[in-house]
């Protein structure tokens, strides 16, 4: 499994997906500080610059692309304004209103998805998923006949006891 990182910031999903097995291919970040510590965390990450410049076509496909979006507005570092902060005017007129590519294992696999559905980094507990969320889920997928991928189905497990 392999991983690209979009907003990458200090390279936090790299990182996880490197201790779950998955190898961090590239990643887009403008900010100085944070290229200079992935650049020394993962020497082998092509580091794509800013993300208005990126052409999908012409980058390495990966099977995970992360993001982390505006951050600042959830971030101990920012002002913890959360999606009513400015900056996520940039991403969407109203949460999880605007669409966005899904990418599937290969290009032509995309398919339209809301803001609301991809995983973020320091989201606030008021926008966890629930205990009962968790275990309604676990249940739907056991129900269905459908195994879950185990980390996520851990994740979830970890999630129900918390």
């Amino acid at each position: 499994m392999t991983l690209g990182s979009l907003f990458d910031g200090s390279g936090g999903f790299p990182l996880g997906g490197l201790l779950c097995g998955i190898e961090p291919l590239w990643a887009s970040e403008v900010e100085p500080f944070p290229i200079r510590v992935t650049t020394k965390r993962f020497p082998n990450v092509k580091h794509l610059g800013n993300i208005m410049g990126i052409k999908g076509g012409a980058i390495e496909p990966v099977n995970i692309i992360t993001f982390g979006s505006p951050c600042q507005s959830f971030s101990v570092a920012g002002k913890r304004e959360g999606m009513e902060a400015k900056s996520w005017e940039t991403v969407s007129a109203s949460a999880g209103a605007r669409l966005t590519l899904n990418f599937g294992e290969s290009r032509n696999d995309a398919a339209a998805v809301t803001l609301s559905s991809i995983l973020m980094a320091n989201v606030p507990a008021k926008y966890y998923l629930t205990s009962r969320a968790c275990e309604g889920i676990l249940r739907r997928a056991s129900a269905r006949g459908k195994a879950l991928p185990e980390i996520l189905r851990l994740a979830l497990e970890a999630q129900c006891k918390s």
